[in-house]
């Protein structure tokens, strides 16, 4: 049984990036099986931890970028056209 998979650095928050991620998984397996997606923020890099409610604007954005727009992206950018 072959068992292979990739892993990629890539930006959750950018389509080109997850494009990039889908285009090279086809061109590579010719199809995409599993996806694993785990990437998710509490906060941003090189800020301390504290609550929600000290957050700025940008840093909750920041967040939500990473958490949800990246989940979206991922897996809308792997599913079948």
């Amino acid at each position: 049984m072959r068992r292979d998979c990739d892993a990629f650095t890539l930006d959750v928050r950018k389509e080109e990036d997850m494009s990039e991620m889908a285009r090279r998984t086809l061109e590579q397996y010719g199809r995409l099986d599993i996806l694993v997606h785990c990437a998710g923020i509490l906060r941003c890099a090189g800020t301390s931890p504290r609550p929600m409610a000290e957050l700025s604007v940008t840093e909750w954005d920041e967040v939500l970028a990473t958490n949800l727009k990246g989940t979206f992206l991922s897996n809308r950018l792997s599913s079948p056209r």
